[in-house]
């Protein structure tokens, strides 16, 4: 499974980066943001009360489907290898990683993502 059909349907859409929330039960709100440039950013945060960000860390998306994480960035965090490894299929709102069933459903599309490296600017200018 490759992420470049999901590329270029972020293209065709004029869509910067989708926002992603992973699915079922879970101790944490895990979401993963998906820009069409190829990168991706993974957040946890918790729930409840002392709800807020847990960590983030930054990834970029290889040929073959795996997601290469920037690890030392986020070294003081001990759960980082929970972010998901590799797409292991997707459909129009959803994607699945590392053969898991519960899915990471689309929960917001972006028009601009200027902390991915994607302004209003360069989609203006992006062609497509």
């Amino acid at each position: 499974m490759e992420f470049q059909g999901i590329f270029d349907s972020f293209k065709k859409q004029r869509v910067a980066a989708v926002v992603y929330e992973k699915g079922g039960r879970a101790r944490y709100r895990d979401r993963l943001t998906l820009g069409r440039n190829g990168k991706v950013l993974f957040e946890r945060f918790n729930y409840g009360e002392a709800a807020g960000l847990v960590f983030s860390m930054w990834g970029v998306c290889g040929a073959d489907g795996a997601i290469d994480w920037d690890t030392a960035a986020s070294a003081d965090y001990s759960r980082k290898d929970e972010a998901p490894r590799q797409l292991t299929g997707n459909d129009a709102d959803s994607l699945l990683f590392d053969g898991a069933a519960a899915p990471w459903a689309a929960h917001t599309t972006l028009k601009s993502w200027p902390a991915g490296g994607l302004s209003k600017l360069s989609m203006l200018f992006s062609g497509n």
